[in-house]
């Protein structure tokens, strides 16, 4: 599995307060079954991002942990007119590995027109929009109708995990359930922030979505679009998900016709 959106970096923000805590959170990531990590430190009023600052604490840790989970570097920026105008100007500086995928985190009010315009000057220099937590946003619990108009924006949502346990109250994990069940969600991550409360864990939500929505799914929003997104490739919906896997197998041509469909059923 591949989480998107962690906050490992030690000293940085409000995640890993030392160097141990960072290597104890990355050990709890691998028996998780987690082989890669995108550090995305905060970007925001609280915490400045300080791409050169970032790279330096991601090689540090990877000197002393050269085994999986694999580390690689990104932001949370959080949707403000500062943050969008640094964004613009240098794209790469703020996405994940450097590709065109920027994690975004929105504000707990906003406009629909600030929004709007907020997201599509970013989509204007070629990026596409990875909306962190959507389901735990007041806005979008309020009113999901917004989640759909930032799909047609070419939004994609990124999950908490631990919003699938009611860990951030019920609110998130009843809007958690309606964006799963719409096929809305692209990706589920851990936003790790500690070995404690938020730690770096995936599994149990793999599972889950496995059970009700089965293992491709799984498979899509825990490790295929996580891969697309640090590589700048495409990323599948998970309603065009069995088409897709069976566009690939078909193209494959290693099954017949009755293991195909057994494989992405």
């Amino acid at each position: 599995m591949i989480d998107l959106h962690t906050h490992i970096l030690p000293e940085i923000d409000d995640g890993a307060s030392s160097l141990e805590e960072a290597l104890t959170m990355m050990a709890l990531a691998a028996e998780d079954g987690i082989t890669d990590m995108v550090a995305t430190p905060h970007c925001d009023f609280r915490f400045d991002f300080d791409p050169e600052r970032c790279g330096e604490q991601l090689k540090r840790v990877r000197r002393l942990c050269s085994h999986v989970p694999r580390l690689h570097l990104g932001c949370e920026m959080h949707l403000s007119v500062e943050n969008i105008e640094r964004v613009v100007a240098k794209p790469q500086r703020y996405t994940l590995n450097s590709g065109d995928c920027l994690l975004v985190e929105l504000p707990d009010m906003f406009s629909a027109a600030a929004l709007e315009a907020g997201l599509k000057a970013c989509h204007r220099v070629g990026l596409r929009t990875v909306i962190a937590h959507p389901e735990r946003n007041p806005n979008l619990q309020r009113n999901p109708a917004i989640a759909v108009r930032m799909m047609e924006l070419g939004c994609y949502f990124q999950l908490t995990a631990q919003s699938l346990s009611g860990t951030f109250g019920a609110a998130a994990k009843k809007s958690a359930a309606r964006m799963l069940k719409q096929r809305l969600v692209y990706f589920v991550a851990s936003d790790c922030h500690d070995i404690d409360q938020r730690k770096p864990e995936l599994r149990r939500a793999y599972n889950a979505i496995a059970d009700e929505f089965g293992e491709s799914t799984a498979q899509l929003l825990f490790v295929l679009n996580p891969r697309a997104a640090l590589q700048s490739r495409e990323l599948v919906r998970p309603a065009e998900c069995r088409s897709t896997m069976r566009r690939i197998l078909n193209s494959a041509n290693i099954f017949s016709k009755e293991r195909m469909w057994s494989a992405i059923s």
